[in-house]
Parts: structure tokens; sequence; C-alpha cells
């Protein structure tokens, strides 16, 4: 008697390939990935990214953008501060593909440029200083050696009220020494003056390439 041997459907060969092509394939997707936030130089707005990319490579063929609004962003257009301009997208951080960190450009000017306390201090530069006091701190805060020093001005700055421009400037000019002595200690002489310029406007150059 003749035995007949077992041999699986091939549709469910075909089903079992797909689901095991699936399981390898989901895992790559996820992997080639990259995911960043971005700042633009002129005029403070954040965007969120995502990059598909095909796997080993560079090439995305799929993007994702969405812009944002910071503390900053607003009050800088609300006071005139930002001229019409095509968005200076800088990297601030993210990760990919896989684990790899991702730091770019702008990762020490968005110490000035997306923290909440800075959107409050620009209005506060913009009530009780001059014009040319106001270009000084915009030209900091566009200087990656300076901006981290601003932020830490701005987050001390904006936790009190002021009577009146004397006031400000006072205590403006209190923490701004402790800051910058703090700053010279841990920069020694390597720091370098940025040019103040008015009207004031965040004035960042890219590295050259």
């Amino acid at each position: 008697m003749n035995r007949r041997e077992r041999t699986f459907p091939r549709g469910l060969i075909a089903i079992m390939a797909g689901f095991a092509l699936l399981a390898v394939s989901l895992p790559l997707l996820f992997w080639f990935r990259l995911d960043y936030y971005e700042a633009c130089a002129r005029c403070a707005r954040k965007r969120e990214v995502q990059e598909w990319l095909i796997p080993f490579t560079r090439i995305a063929y799929y993007e994702y953008r969405q812009e944002m609004e910071t503390p900053l962003s607003p009050v800088l257009a609300e006071l005139g501060y930002v001229d019409p301009h095509d968005h200076d997208w800088l990297i601030i951080h993210g990760t990919g593909p896989g684990t790899e960190e991702l730091m770019g450009e702008g990762f020490p000017l968005a110490q000035s440029l997306v923290t909440a306390s800075m959107g409050r201090f620009v209005r506060l530069l913009d009530q009780h200083l001059e014009e040319e006091e106001v270009g000084y701190w915009f030209a900091r805060m566009s200087d990656p050696q300076h901006a981290y020093v601003v932020r830490n001005i701005a987050d001390q700055i904006v936790q009190e009220s002021y009577a009146d421009a004397a006031a400000f400037r006072a205590r403006l000019e209190k923490v701004g020494a402790h800051e910058r002595a703090l700053h010279r200690y841990r920069m020694g002489l390597l720091i370098d003056e940025p040019e103040a310029r008015t009207p004031p406007r965040l004035l960042y150059e890219r590295s050259p390439r």
C-alpha cells in the first residue's frame, strides 16, 4: 500500500513566508529612521523632522516635518525683530539610524532660542533698554559661545518684576556680571565677543562647509 507524503499547501507556505519577511522588515524600517529637531536661526521657530531611510543608505523615501512655535518666536515677530526670510534650519539634536545620537550645529544656539524663559526675557529687554543695548543681547543669543550664558541670565531675570528701567538694568548687570565671570572661568581666553548690530536681529552665521 502506497503512502501519500504530506505536503503543506502552497498558500500556507506563502503566508508563512510573508509573515517571516514582515518580522524581518519591520525592525529594519524603524532602525533606519532619523528623528530630530531643528531651530531656525532667524526667527527661533522649531521643527520636528522624521526621515525614513532606505536601509543602509542616507536616502529618505518618506519625510515628515512639523513646524511649531517656541516661547521666543512669537515675541520676536510681535516686537518686529524678524525680517522676511527663508528659514535657516539648524539641527539641534535627535537620533538615528538606530541608536546613533545626532547633535547638530543648532545645539548650542538652542540654549537661547527654544528655552522657556527667552520670550519673557526679550520682552523685558524691549521694555527697559535702548535699541543698541538690545542689539548687544541679540548678538549673544546668536552666538554659540554665549547662548547658554544668556539663557542662564534669562532664567534668573524673568523670576522677578521690575518697577522701572533702572531697577531692571541694575539686576541685569548684577546677574550678567556673575554669569560672565563663570563663563570666563570655564572658557579662559577663548571667548570671542560678537558684534552687536542694530536693528536687533538674530544673526547667526553658519560654519563653513
